[in-house]
């Protein structure tokens, strides 16, 4: 596990709504781990004073997510993984709380090599959702 985690000012959002995603990214990024040679998980945090925005980016060194499938990964009830594995209920809670917070979440994936997730989140007031 790495981490670099930069210098950010604080967010004021939902406390439970910023575990439960950092939660299912992180899991999500160790699963894809699972039988590869080189384990990692990397995060970084930055923020853009321009666009008063803190960004969070979590990359991993896993398996990596098949083209066709990364315009799906936020339906509620889709899955990569194996039966009983996943409930496909993970990257659409955290679309839906990003939003809520007036955040967003980007997804980039080279399949077989790794995917980096970053999760963008205002800085300043609450958004309350």
């Amino acid at each position: 596990l790495v981490c670099e985690l930069g210098a950010v000012p604080p967010l004021v959002c939902d406390p439970g709504q910023l575990e439960q995603i950092f939660i299912n990214v992180i899991l999500n990024a160790l699963q894809s781990l699972e039988g590869r040679p080189r384990r990692q998980v990397a995060i970084r945090t930055t923020y853009d004073a321009a666009g008063d925005a803190v960004a969070a980016r979590v990359s991993d060194t896993g398996c990596g997510i098949r083209p066709e499938f990364l315009p799906r990964v936020f339906d509620v009830g889709f899955t990569t993984k194996s039966s009983g594995q996943g409930s496909g209920f993970g990257l659409a809670m955290v679309h839906g709380a990003l939003q809520r917070q007036g955040g967003r979440i980007e997804i980039a994936s080279v399949f077989g090599e790794g995917t980096t997730v970053t999760l963008a989140f205002p800085a300043g007031e609450r958004r309350d959702g």
